[in-house]
């Protein structure tokens, strides 16, 4: 597990992820966000990592953090590819779950509740919904005090420290997607850019830190 500080009170940690099948599209280490807020901790894909030594890490900081603040825990899922370990994190702190859809492969007796587009379920957590059809409904969290984006699958790291739209093949199950994908999916993602952010938190990838708006609009030209 490796766990970076990005500012007061937001922070990021990957560990490998169990299911991992080699798709070069996505790495083995995947990422999850950590935000304080003034009303809840919140947590945005969270994986707890496998290894015994690193799990047990993990849940002590989060306790201290949890107890620290006393407020509640959220969690919110981008997709349902990333249920990871929301029901674990559920079950331990009693926490609402909130995703794009509530029924579905992985999503079943998990998500508690159904984030709405431009939605703020926590205050300082904004949500953009996608607009991509099942089975990859998808949503991205603006968090507000920190001018930062969390993506999941719809936009990924690049190896040359950029960012990109995912390829075409992810959305291909139906005409339904190909058609989002095809004419949908750019004017949804441009809304990211009137939210000028300066931090870009991908799922798969490395971390924008500085430039995310200029670094998504040459990714949207590019796609």
């Amino acid at each position: 597990m490796t766990v970076s500080r990005l500012a007061d009170g937001l922070w990021r940690w990957t560990v490998p992820h169990p299911e991992w099948n080699g798709d070069p599209n996505w790495g083995r280490e995947v990422g999850s966000v950590y935000c304080e807020t003034a009303e809840a901790v919140v947590l945005i894909d969270p994986l707890v990592p496998a290894a015994a030594g690193d799990a047990d890490r993990f849940w002590r900081a989060l306790d201290r953090d949890v107890a620290r603040l006393d407020l509640p825990v959220a969690v919110f899922l981008t997709c349902r590819w990333h249920v990871r370990s929301a029901a674990a994190v559920n079950d331990r702190y009693g926490a609402r779950v909130w995703a794009p859809a509530a029924s579905g492969h992985g999503f079943d007796g998990v998500v508690t509740d159904v984030v709405a587009d431009e939605a703020r379920p926590v205050a300082g957590v904004m949500a953009l919904v996608t607009g991509s059809p099942n089975p990859n409904d998808e949503c991205l969290y603006v968090l507000e005090e920190h001018a930062a984006v969390v993506a999941g699958d719809i936009l990924l790291g690049s190896t040359t420290g950029g960012v990109r739209v995912a390829p075409a093949a992810w959305y291909a199950n139906s005409d339904a997607e190909r058609d989002w994908y095809r004419w949908r999916a750019r004017p949804s993602l441009e809304r990211l850019l009137a939210h000028a952010p300066r931090t870009l938190l991908v799922a798969h990838g490395e971390p924008i830190t500085t430039g995310a708006t200029e670094a998504i609009a040459a990714a949207l030209d590019a796609s």
